[in-house]
């Protein structure tokens, strides 16, 4: 047990730091998944609810109108504006997801390019600092 004391009050402290950040960081990778699966499931129920719920109206509206003898048909132009809109919204709903993908896919890559930048001003001031502490070197 002495030995395992000893070692945690010598231990460097950007030892420390780096266990500690990998610590944080292997939470989150193992985390994040699971609230990805979470949310995906999630949105999955709520959309076959919603058609659950839309075909239901629309059987119980079919019911009623056959059960009241009131007419089910549409002028055929009507028909058509009403799948004419379908069309309409689909194309606009898939150039809108196209508009999002395309925006996250954006900020990815700025995201990656200031990760590589800071990298290079790390490793640049990694090299200022060498070059300060080899120019102003004590002698022992």
């Amino acid at each position: 047990m002495k030995n395992d004391q000893s070692q945690d009050k010598t231990k460097d402290v950007f030892a420390a730091y780096q266990d500690m950040v990998d610590k944080v960081f292997n939470n989150i990778n193992q985390t994040v998944p699971k609230y990805h699966q979470s949310i995906t499931d999630a949105q999955q129920e709520v959309f076959k609810t919603l058609e659950g719920n839309i075909t239901s109206a629309i059987k119980l509206q079919k019911e009623v109108a056959t059960k009241n003898g009131l007419p089910a048909t549409v002028p055929d132009t009507n028909l058509r504006f009403m799948k004419d809109s379908v069309e309409s919204y689909i194309k606009l709903a898939n150039i809108g997801n196209q508009m999002v993908l395309a925006t996250i896919a954006t900020a990815q890559q700025g995201v990656k390019t200031g990760n590589e930048n800071a990298k290079a001003i790390n490793d640049l001031s990694q090299n200022v600092a060498r070059s300060w502490m080899t120019a102003f070197a004590i002698p022992n």
